[in-house]
């Protein structure tokens, strides 16, 4: 009697079931012992497939850039060549939404992505130069110079992983967005191609230099900084897992125990010190807002502002990073100048954008916030700092949040 069984697939199980836990924990930080029982076979089982952790997630990391890839093999970019492609609206409709549709029908490949390459700086250059390896069009010069084309191409990415990370944890905590994933992502399409589409006010460049002036921040010393440079140099030598409190308290020379007579432990130690960041950061921008006079002036303000902030302590967003890798409640992070903040911008915004894109404020403010901040993982800090002194990039963004990457209207 023939057999018409057909033979498990261990292996793509293992690889299936891996990405699936990333997705639920939002991070990596899933065990072996949690894979095979999810696989239903022994842990032993996993090393007839995989040496090791390690060696699994490798193989994950080729499996996503191999699928990733796929999207965008054949096609030319509006950023794949030099001088910029005039891309039309159709064609840029059906890139993004082929990029939405890959992450919202792969559960666990965007916390995959975050958890092990958005964590690290210099992460841009790895992954263009994986894809390129993986046969994607993208030209030598975008990645050498095209500065135009590179934040373009960095303002719709970074959008997408904001816009589909808000829309996973809205579904976790059982709070559908109210959209169907097609409304959804037609929204996230028109956003990037027409940006915010306020044409009311116009910032002239007199007007721009006193907000410039006005963003200017003198950061006095503060002891705990040297606990967030700490933590920045530990994690960015040896990952999260190798942050430790013996790590902490020999780089700011300070013993063991007079770390713990504040804090419980190390968790809250770093939680701690990054409330004060939050506190700090919004407390400047509410400062520094209050008297704008329209939602232009608003976003290029807070751009501003976040810039010259993180320029001045760019480990706060590797600490905001483990912060969300460790699934911390955010909630109870919420500080007064943040609330001040949003409760005064609240009309501004409600009558000058409604809600065409956004749901809330805090979420057209976490978009704004993801813009500006994340370009500091993203490139790096020696590499921002070398960019800063080439473009503007607070007013790159600020464009192509007012007006998208409409290559038409160019």
């Amino acid at each position: 009697m023939i057999c018409n069984c057909k033979k498990r697939d261990t292996k793509q199980e293992i690889l299936k079931e891996s990405f699936l836990l990333c997705g639920e924990s939002k991070s990596s930080n899933f065990s072996l012992s949690e894979v095979a029982d999810r696989v239903g076979i022994s842990k032993t089982a996993i090393f007839r497939h995989f040496k090791n952790k390690d060696a699994l997630i490798v193989e994950m990391r080729h499996v996503f850039l191999d699928k990733f890839a796929e999207l965008f093999k054949g096609e030319n970019f509006f950023f794949s060549q030099i001088p910029l492609k005039k891309c039309g609206f159709k064609e840029f409709s059906l890139i993004v939404d082929r990029v939405l549709s890959f992450y919202m029908t792969n559960p666990g490949y965007l916390d995959f992505f975050l958890s092990m390459d958005t964590m690290h700086a210099g992460i841009g250059k790895s992954l263009v130069s994986a894809m390129k390896d993986c046969g994607v069009s993208i030209s030598d010069e975008f990645i050498a110079k095209g500065h135009q084309i590179f934040f373009k191409a960095y303002f719709c990415a970074e959008s997408i992983v904001y816009f589909l990370t808000r829309r996973n944890f809205a579904k976790l905590e059982k709070n559908p967005v109210g959209i169907s994933d097609e409304e959804f992502k037609q929204k996230v399409i028109n956003l990037l191609w027409n940006g915010i589409g306020n044409e009311s006010f116009i910032l002239s460049d007199k007007r721009k230099k006193e907000l410039d002036e006005l963003s200017k921040i003198e950061l006095q010393d503060e002891t705990e900084s040297k606990f967030f440079k700490a933590f920045a140099e530990i994690f960015s030598e040896y990952g999260i897992e190798g942050v430790t409190v013996e790590r902490i308290s020999e780089k700011v020379n300070l013993a063991k125990s007079s770390l713990y007579s504040y804090f419980d432990n190390k968790d809250q130690f770093i939680l701690e010190m990054f409330v004060q960041e939050v506190s700090t950061i919004s407390n400047l921008i509410f400062e520094k807002t209050e008297c704008v006079e329209n939602i232009d002036e608003l976003i290029y303000t807070v751009l501003r502002t976040e810039k010259n902030y993180l320029e001045l302590k760019p480990f706060v967003l590797m600490i905001h990073s483990w912060v969300t890798q460790n699934k911390f409640d955010f909630d109870k992070t919420h500080v007064l100048g943040n609330a001040k903040f949003i409760e005064n911008t609240r009309e501004k915004i409600q009558k000058q954008i409604g809600e065409k894109y956004f749901d809330t404020v805090s979420s057209f403010f976490g978009w704004i916030s993801s813009l500006s901040g994340a370009l500091t993982i993203y490139l790096g800090t020696q590499k921002l700092q070398e960019l800063s002194k080439k473009e503007d990039y607070a007013d790159v963004i600020f464009n192509l949040v007012k007006g998208g990457v409409n290559t038409e209207k160019e």
